[in-house]
């Protein structure tokens, strides 16, 4: 399905054109941003800065769900609550020795008016996933792997 706020299937070569325009993005930050910026002119608490400096210094850059997780928002049975539409949420880890780390959290919902939409009405509404870094390979379109775009999870 293809709508405004659901996105649209996209080519391999769109895929690399996305992932290359973010990496220089994020390189600029963790290296000229960051380490530039002085906390006592941050009108953050000390917790807060510390924090955004772990999320945006952090290596991840793809989360990993199974098919399980995702279709319990999808089901095959019509008298289970289903979702049309899968939300992605940028998040942030909020507690432990990962405080400050990115996260995801999913959920699967449906749209109520015009740009609003409602979370499934289950236990458990939404699905966090931890980060991982990924080596992402675009082996060249129409090579050895076709279309298909290789991940390495570290």
């Amino acid at each position: 399905m293809t709508t405004e706020f659901a996105g649209k299937p996209i080519s391999s070569e769109e895929a690399e054109k996305y992932v290359k325009a973010y990496l220089p993005l994020k390189n600029c930050l963790q290296t000229q941003i960051i380490p530039n910026i002085n906390p006592t002119q941050i009108q953050a608490a000390a917790d807060i800065f510390n924090d955004t400096k772990t999320l945006f210094n952090s290596s991840a850059n793809a989360f990993v769900f199974s098919k399980e997780l995702i279709m319990r928002f999808f089901p095959n049975d019509s008298t289970t609550p289903s979702a049309d539409y899968l939300m992605v949420i940028l998040a942030a880890k909020y507690e432990g020795s990962d405080k400050g780390e990115p996260t995801v959290v999913v959920a699967g919902v449906n749209q109520t008016a015009n740009n609003q939409f409602v979370s499934l009405d289950i236990t458990e509404p939404g699905t966090e996933q931890p980060p991982r870094s990924a080596i992402i390979n675009f082996p060249g379109h129409g090579g050895t792997l076709g279309n298909k775009i290789q991940f390495t999870i570290q």
